[in-house]
């Protein structure tokens, strides 16, 4: 591959990429729900979980009197929980079974801290406790209810209806299978770090490994099978994703602010994490694969047309909690116009644009801005970095991936065919002088696989 050019030619690149951008239209196939308050609260909201069908939201928000457990969904909206009788009004919702027909979390009974699994049919029904002096809090479920398992001070428990709360070991549950027989989780009393847990009733508690070291203490995120696990190196404040085969790889961060990234979810396939990372506008949500990298979330929304959903919020304190198995729909917390805590779930269009760096809704000259930039580089930051086909390498095959996608857009509502726009006769020249002049410049160029000066 041969290439050499100049500042004009990246100049004509440019310009021909805004005027495809001014004149083709913008879709809105993302979807955005906010949740600020209960009915009859005019406090905060937090979001804490999401199904792993994306169909249900848990969390908590600010009423009269103290906070309450909630579930949101697309139809009903925000429903509160209540509260456990006889205490606070005090309950959190912290997770959800994977259809969001049951919640799980904790609510206050008298001068006790309780776990609760909460039904359509029976509401919020307390689990009890391992220790009164302890409390406990219930924390993942079964798909139909009937096994809940959490932590009453360092301890696990597994709760079934005909047998009770049950101690299981020192460690915190975090993942369980559909059918309650298997749970994964990380015991927190492994030496100087931390370690991957799987229970089940035959074997009890079995580690399986996970990083090491004191740099891993901050909470452990897995995948259904435990082999994929997120949380955050405390020493370079980066997150990072362990696998056994891979062992501790960076996340990076995103650009703009001082160094720092945290994980906070996992899909169930281990592809996909979200968390918060401090950029331009201060901390903000991100959400991350391998043929993306990381990707702020805030930037895909204004890019998929969701931009004047937060206009007005105060951005610099924002974070994805959780993510549904699908890798699209992300719940976050943020700070709207007032200052108060505002929750909100957001589904991605998953219309694939390779060659798109920038995430921008199209591939231009300011993709292969990014590509130069990195040529030659090894990494496994996928597309922001130029690496087109995510093979861990930005270089000369991804920019005949770029070159093959160049003026590929989002697809508008008309859904246009192979998603590239039908230009207008002045922008059709102007694509086809500067691919002419690509070629023109392949052909004559100097033999060095860089592109620059």
């Amino acid at each position: 591959m041969q290439i050499k050019t100049g500042q004009w030619y990246m100049r004509l690149i440019v310009l021909v990429s805004v005027m495809l951008a001014a004149s083709s239209p913008n879709a809105r196939a993302a979807e955005f729900y906010q949740f600020r308050h209960l009915p009859g609260g005019n406090s905060y909201t937090l979001v804490t979980n999401i199904s792993a069908d994306g169909s249900t939201a848990v969390g908590y928000s600010g009423v009269e009197g103290g906070e309450t457990a909630y579930h949101w969904a697309r139809e009903a909206g925000m429903v509160g929980l209540g509260d456990l009788p006889g205490g606070l009004i005090n309950s959190r919702a912290l997770g959800v079974s994977a259809d969001g027909k049951v919640m799980v979390g904790y609510g206050h009974a008298e001068d006790s801290v309780l776990a609760f699994r909460w039904t359509e049919s029976n509401g919020m029904i307390s689990l009890g406790e391992l220790d009164p002096e302890l409390g406990a809090v219930a924390e993942v479920t079964s798909l139909d209810g009937s096994v809940v398992a959490g932590t009453s001070g360092r301890y696990a428990f597994l709760w079934r209806p005909n047998e009770g709360m049950t101690e299981i070991g020192s460690w915190r549950p975090r993942v369980m299978s559909d059918d309650g027989s298997t749970i994964y989780g990380y015991a927190t009393d492994a030496g100087d770090g931390y370690e991957a847990i799987r229970w089940t009733a035959d074997t009890g508690r079995v580690g399986i490994g996970g990083p090491q070291g004191r740099d891993y203490r901050s909470p452990w995120h897995l995948s259904e099978d435990g082999a994929t696990i997120a949380t955050r190196n405390t020493r370079t404040n980066e997150a990072v994703v362990w696998t056994s085969q891979s062992g501790v790889v960076g996340l990076s961060d995103l650009p703009g602010g001082r160094f720092f990234s945290k994980a906070n979810a996992i899909t169930a396939d281990g592809s996909t994490i979200v968390g918060s990372s401090i950029g331009h506008a201060g901390e903000v949500p991100f959400i991350w694969d391998k043929v993306h990298g990381m990707r702020s979330l805030f930037a895909l929304m204004i890019n998929q047309g969701l931009g004047g959903e937060f206009a007005d919020w105060r951005l610099g304190n924002a974070r994805a909690w959780g993510i549904a198995d699908d890798g699209l729909t992300v719940v976050a917390g943020a700070l709207d116009e007032n200052g108060l805590e505002v929750s909100f779930l957001v589904k991605l269009d998953d219309t694939p644009i390779i060659g798109d760096a920038d995430f921008d809704g199209d591939v231009d000259g300011f993709d292969l801005i990014r590509w130069q930039a990195n040529l030659g580089m090894m990494h496994n930051q996928g597309a922001p970095f130029g690496d087109f086909n995510a093979d861990g390498i930005t270089n000369e095959k991804d920019y005949e991936v770029w070159l093959e996608s160049f003026g590929t857009r989002r697809p508008g509502p008309e859904g246009l065919a192979g998603f590239v726009p039908v230009p207008e006769p002045a922008s059709a020249g102007l694509i086809t002088l500067t691919l002419g002049l690509f070629s023109v410049i392949r052909r004559k160029g100097s033999g060095r696989e860089n592109f620059h000066d």
